[in-house]
């Protein structure tokens, strides 16, 4: 954060010397994109780099889908808004199949400890953690049936990400992040 604002202070400096040593020139004025400088990782250990090295590949492969799940949120909470009742529910079944439809093959290319990671990580891109998220647009029944699940590949849908106790994870997605706004389309769903 810190680099990013001396960056572009500085190069708002340079600018503002260069045009003023131009003899005769009006003011010109620049617009900066948002630029984001990612320290590297400091690893305590050769275990904690290969760590990190598993984590970033997951992310990597999961971080689309992650994307695609906040823009889909904020979707269905837009048309949401629409309907109440019977309409809300028929809705939802109507966007239950299409889900299935559409995103699953997504989803069963991932392996149990990727998708133990995009469940966490579910919480930290919509701020909610899935459980109450089901509970929420189906109902508890269904929370509590997918719970269930989940336990036997030893995952937990109430689990809510919490920055300061994954470190490592938080780093990469913080690049991951800052590579998605300076447009690099590393990413892909295929």
């Amino acid at each position: 954060m810190y680099f990013k604002i001396l960056i572009v202070f500085l190069l708002a400096m340079l600018l503002h010397i260069c045009t003023r040593a131009q003899t005769g020139a009006e003011n010109v004025v620049f617009e900066l994109d948002e630029i984001t400088v990612v320290p590297e990782y400091r690893f305590a250990n050769d275990a904690e780099r290969e760590e990190y090295s598993i984590l970033k590949d997951d992310l990597y492969k999961i971080y689309p889908l992650l994307v695609l799940v906040e823009a889909e949120y904020e979707r269905i909470n837009d048309e949401m808004q629409l309907y109440d009742g019977k309409q809300r529910k028929k809705f939802l079944k109507w966007y239950k199949n299409y889900a299935k439809e559409h995103y699953m093959h997504h989803l069963s290319g991932l392996n149990p400890r990727q998708g133990r990671l995009f469940i966490k990580m579910i919480s930290r891109q919509i701020g909610e953690n899935p459980y109450d998220l089901i509970k929420e647009y189906l109902n508890g029944f269904h929370a509590a049936f997918w719970q269930l699940t989940s336990h036997m590949f030893k995952a937990n849908l109430r689990t809510d990400y919490l920055p300061e106790e994954n470190p490592m994870i938080e780093h990469i997605m913080v690049e991951l992040e800052a590579g998605n706004q300076n447009n690099l389309s590393i990413y892909s769903l295929n």
